[in-house]
């Protein structure tokens, strides 16, 4: 009984040190395309971290850009103005677009920078969401468009638009191209579809990406004194990250990050200091 005891009491001071840095870390997010394809052209626009494009961060190898080797350059470039940004992205953009993976009938095309919409600095201590509009010229024919990002640039999810919402929308691992995006059409698909794939990005995102939601259900396993219970709100868990992750990703959604770290922290914090106080209570009732 003291042993558990004192491996609890561990398990929450872990869980107070990492929430520390948690919530500062700059977690590397998901590439978001709006994706339109037309007869002759297609034109793709991503919300993006520019500063992890330029920088080269392998977003393959590391969630979060403070891990990354070149930590510090993106720290750098993440206190450039949005002129001084689009400049170094310019710059690079002959290696950048080679990680653009677009195919029609497997040949590869070679995108262009169309417009680049830059925040301002803000705060360098939290991510930087830019819009960077990439167009390409189709050959010939009526083939559909394949659309991916190499390995390095991260987790991909593209949308095409126009067909309401039912229309096309995936969520890629780096490497991964969609099925074949029409020019006549919007290719469509169900919402079980959807929902299969987010349930599984869900589970992806939490247990190698995220390791303060990794401490929350480490939180709630450590101290739980039944298995229905704890079975009951870690599936909760889960279900409303899916749910809020497809929101984040789809753009229905968006809260700050300044906000959502300290919420993370605090729910963390919350689920340790409550069993801590359970445990001593607990632990008195055994002593008397």
């Amino acid at each position: 009984m003291g042993g558990l005891r004192m491996l609890r009491r561990i398990a929450l001071s872990m869980a107070l040190v990492f929430t520390a840095v948690s919530a500062h870390a700059h977690e590397i997010r998901p590439t978001i395309a709006d994706i339109e394809v037309g007869e002759t052209e297609m034109t793709m626009s991503l919300r993006a971290t520019l500063e992890a494009l330029i920088a080269g961060i392998d977003a393959s190898a590391v969630g979060d850009t403070d891990d990354a080797p070149e930590a510090a350059e993106y720290n750098r470039l993440r206190t450039l103005s949005p002129d001084q940004l689009e400049a170094a992205l310019r710059a690079a953009w002959p290696d950048i677009r080679n990680g653009f993976i677009i195919e029609v009938d497997g040949v590869r095309l070679v995108p262009e920078i169309v417009s680049v919409e830059i925040a301002d600095v803000g705060d360098v201590e939290l991510p930087r969401e830019s819009t960077l509009t990439v167009g390409v010229a189709l050959p010939e024919g009526d083939a559909g468009v394949q659309v991916g990002l190499v390995e390095s640039f991260g987790t991909f999810v593209p949308r095409q638009i126009g067909g309401g919402e039912d229309a096309y929308e995936g969520f890629l691992g780096g490497g991964e191209l969609t099925p074949e995006l029409p020019r006549a059409e919007v290719l469509t698909e169900g919402w079980l579809q959807v929902l299969l794939r987010y349930i599984g990005a869900g589970f992806e995102h939490i247990v190698p990406l995220g390791i303060d939601h990794v401490l929350f259900v480490l939180g709630l396993f450590f101290f739980a004194t039944q298995l229905r219970p704890l079975l009951i709100q870690v599936t909760a868990f889960t279900a409303a990250h899916t749910i809020s992750l497809a929101l984040a990703a789809t753009g229905t959604v968006s809260v700050p990050a300044s906000v959502v770290e300290p919420l993370i922290a605090a729910t963390i914090v919350y689920v340790g200091v409550e069993k801590y106080i359970w445990l001593g209570q607990h632990a008195g009732a055994d002593n008397s």
